[in-house]
């Protein structure tokens, strides 16, 4: 599994495919949500962010399999953090998820960051057991989201 696909930063010029990518793996909210998940605009400001990254998991032909965007909170100190975690439905079920969420850990523990921060909507309640790790904590979010 994991050795056919390799880990890349993405660029701006990945902002349309992310933004793509990301909107079909959130379909499965869509129970609770009218709009999606972003857009390209809101993509490329996340990517302007000091500190802040998309990580890209590509498959062997370049295809973009996989997405989650990575970053330091505003927290005082700031916090580790990592979000929109989107797996192509075509590639779900796979062990790409972990995959990446374990690439994550990785790079933040190389940095010195001994915990992470997620924040996940509080309608989905299986993500806080999804993302159950000693090194993270779970923020449950109470906001609508629209």
């Amino acid at each position: 599994m994991g050795s056919s696909f390799r880990f890349s930063k993405a660029g701006p010029e990945d902002a349309d495919r992310i933004t793509e990518l990301t909107n079909l793996a959130f379909e499965v909210e869509a129970f609770f949500k009218t709009k999606p998940r972003t857009n390209v605009d809101g993509v490329k400001q996340m990517m302007e962010k000091p500190d802040s990254e998309f990580l890209l998991l590509l498959d062997s032909q370049d295809n973009l399999a996989g997405s989650i965007f990575i970053t330091l909170n505003d927290d005082t100190p700031p916090n580790a953090y990592f979000g929109m975690l989107s797996i192509h439905p075509s590639q779900q079920g796979k062990g790409l998820g972990k995959m990446m969420v374990l690439e994550v850990e990785k790079r933040f523990r190389e940095r010195g960051f001994t915990s992470l921060v997620i924040t996940t909507v509080s309608v989905r309640p299986e993500l806080q057991t999804y993302y159950g790790s000693e090194m993270w904590s779970i923020r449950p979010c109470s906001k609508r989201v629209s």
